[in-house]
């Protein structure tokens, strides 16, 4: 069970900052906005926080589902 919570934890520290800066890519209006403009808007309003920003619903979500599947 531990090991089911360590890796979906661990593997939503890394996906999620990179799901962010996708979601905020897509939902940009401006056809013109590239990755590093969303990364550094990210950086210069919001600070490294503003990558984790919503994680604890994916946290939610995730955990006890990967933790079924490593016990199971």
């Amino acid at each position: 069970m531990m090991a089911g919570v360590g890796a979906s934890t661990a593997a939503s520290f890394v996906s999620h900052p990179l799901d962010t800066v996708k979601v905020r890519l897509q939902l940009n209006k401006e056809s013109k906005v590239k990755l590093m403009d969303i990364i550094r808007d990210i950086n210069a309003n919001e600070g490294p926080r503003g990558y984790l920003r919503g994680m604890l619903s994916t946290l939610v979500g995730r955990v006890p589902i990967s933790t079924v599947m490593y016990t199971a």
